[in-house]
């Protein structure tokens, strides 16, 4: 899985998010799998206002607070036209232009998938 490097326009990413650590992602204590449970079972796509793209769902990591090894945040949703008309509940993310190492996933359960792409981008 090798990266494709874009340029990317600045976007606002809006969806559910949380914070957690690497750490607690390899333990029970995990949330990134129950917040992809929940982007699908609470319907996050149909609660973000004007997307500008609904085929495509992206994951967001942001706001290391201390790079591999400390909290950051987890988004996921879809590429809205403004961060602002988020709905109660969702959080908007903007997301600067700049150029971006884009890794896409193989298609199957997402637990699955996720990991294998975060093992082959660590190695």
């Amino acid at each position: 899985m090798e990266p494709k490097f874009v340029s990317l326009d600045a976007m606002y990413l809006t969806g559910i998010a949380t914070r957690t650590t690497n750490a607690e992602e390899m333990s029970e204590a995990g949330k990134i799998a129950g917040l992809w449970e929940q982007f699908f079972a609470t319907g996050v796509t149909g609660r973000i206002g004007d997307i500008k793209q609904p085929h495509y769902t992206y994951t967001l990591y942001a706001q290391y607070e201390n790079g591999a090894q400390g909290e950051y945040t987890v988004l996921i949703g879809h590429e809205a036209h403004a961060a602002d008309g988020a709905e109660e509940g969702l959080e908007a993310i903007a997301v600067p232009a700049a150029k971006y190492a884009v890794f896409t996933t193989e298609r199957g359960p997402v637990g699955e998938v996720v990991t294998e792409a975060w093992q082959k981008i660590w190695a």
